[in-house]
């Protein structure tokens, strides 16, 4: 009202005019205020989805690591399982060979005593002459 009494008390058409301009600067000033607004929402929506965004990237990060340690945790168990049995696998070679120097040495044993076998063998089926005189 007061941009119309400053115009010098216009009445009729000019007084139309006034209103006219006056209601367009009115929804100029309104429609620049809904789009501020409704950027300002906009950011605001998108702030929140960024946190949302955010916030789903780190659970999803640290479902990742518990995984990860998880799968470590297996990696050491399976790694000491293979250093046992590759310890044991070490123990049972050592035996083996020991027990193979064994039978080498009973061959040997064996040999020498089918030899002195053969040779007594030999003394009882040979009768001894007995001197009779």
């Amino acid at each position: 009202m007061a941009l119309i009494e400053g115009l010098g008390g216009l009445s009729g058409a000019g007084e139309v005019i006034a209103w006219t301009g006056s209601g367009g600067v009115a929804l100029l000033v309104m429609r620049q205020l809904y789009k501020m607004f409704r950027i300002e929402l906009k950011e605001v929506k998108d702030s929140d989805n960024r946190e949302s965004l955010i916030s789903q990237y780190r659970d999803l990060a640290e479902r990742y690591k518990k995984e990860a340690d998880e799968n470590g945790a297996r990696a050491d168990q399976f790694a000491n399982e293979r250093n046992s049995a590759i310890e044991e696998m070490g123990k049972l070679r050592g035996e083996v060979i020991s027990l193979t120097r064994q039978v080498e040495h009973l061959q040997v044993q064996i040999g020498q005593l089918t030899h002195t076998i053969e040779i007594l063998n030999k003394l009882v089926v040979q009768p001894v002459e007995v001197d009779k005189t």
